[in-house]
């Protein structure tokens, strides 16, 4: 099987690359199955309607045997029957918090004076998902950097050896399709298209790299041409045994206009006045506003 990467600019370059994609695989056959793999929900929703605008010029505006996906989704989908077959059940968010409760009432460690706070729990929580994607020799390194990451290595431990008989999470699943990415089990999904992947897991890499030993695998690359932000994405396709192309020839965006307002409201003033200028020439889908941080 094979697994090639397409380098492309992000936004209509990226579209016009998936298309390409996919148009070349229904070439013969407008019916054979494609499956693209997507980074979120809003990517594939976009993903989804562009090449129903049509696969070629001058054909029709239609298309058909379209699977849309995340690898977290498609992973669940081939194993979850044989992980529900040996009795377990989806590790939810409910569920490991619980059980985070139970090891701090336990075994608090470093925890005991705020075992009991909600945020302690949210907290160790997300580090649950961050460590559950370590190597055994990572976490057993990262427990021996300070007394702190030690506890929470612990109780981590202590956690998944008492959910992981009964529950299973999406590290969980992904490893188990992973295993069982056969050559027939991808052939199911016919052609695969990984859309712009962001910043993957190692369980999401392993599952990725399972798929393109088993089946034939385009892999769409949004680069930037900054080396900062384009790190995480060069990340993953290391992670995927892949090597991305020279970056596409795009124009990189910058600031054309900078504007100073002397408070919050009249910063919104600001930008809604803006907003509706640029409607007498733009459509609205073409607008964006975008802010640096979530607060205030």
């Amino acid at each position: 099987m094979t697994a090639r990467t397409i380098s492309t600019a992000y936004g209509r370059a990226a579209l016009e690359a998936l298309r390409a994609v996919v148009g070349e695989a229904k070439r013969e056959d407008p019916l054979a199955p494609v499956t693209i793999i997507v980074p979120n929900n809003i990517a594939g929703v976009v993903a989804r309607r562009f090449p129903a605008h049509g696969l070629h010029d001058g054909g029709p505006a239609a298309v058909a045997a379209l699977y849309v996906t995340t690898l977290p989704r498609l992973a669940e989908q081939l194993a979850a029957p044989t992980l529900t077959g040996q009795g377990r059940r989806p590790a939810t968010q409910p569920i490991i918090a619980a059980a985070w409760r139970r090891v701090l009432t336990d075994e608090p460690g470093l925890f005991a004076a705020v075992a009991e706070h909600p945020a302690t729990i949210r907290a160790l929580v997300a580090a649950h998902r961050e460590l559950r994607d370590l190597t055994d020799d990572g976490r057993k390194r990262l427990g021996r950097s300070t007394r702190l990451a030690a506890d929470v290595v612990r109780l981590h431990e202590a956690v998944c050896s008492a959910t992981s008989d009964r529950w299973y999470d999406a590290t969980d699943l992904l490893s188990t399709a992973a295993g069982l990415a056969t050559t027939s089990a991808a052939a199911e999904s016919g052609r695969l298209v990984l859309y712009l992947p962001q910043s993957l897991t190692r369980a999401e890499a392993t599952f990725g790299r399972a798929l393109a030993d088993n089946a034939d695998l385009a892999v769409v690359v949004g680069l930037t041409g900054v080396m900062r932000a384009d790190r995480a994405v060069r990340r993953s396709l290391d992670r995927l045994g892949l090597d991305p192309l020279d970056d596409p020839e795009s124009t990189r965006p910058t600031a054309t206009q900078v504007l100073h307002a002397s408070d919050s409201d009249d910063e919104v003033r600001c930008v809604v006045r803006d907003v509706v200028q640029t409607l007498r020439t733009t459509p609205a889908h073409r607008i964006a506003v975008l802010y640096g941080r979530g607060t205030p």
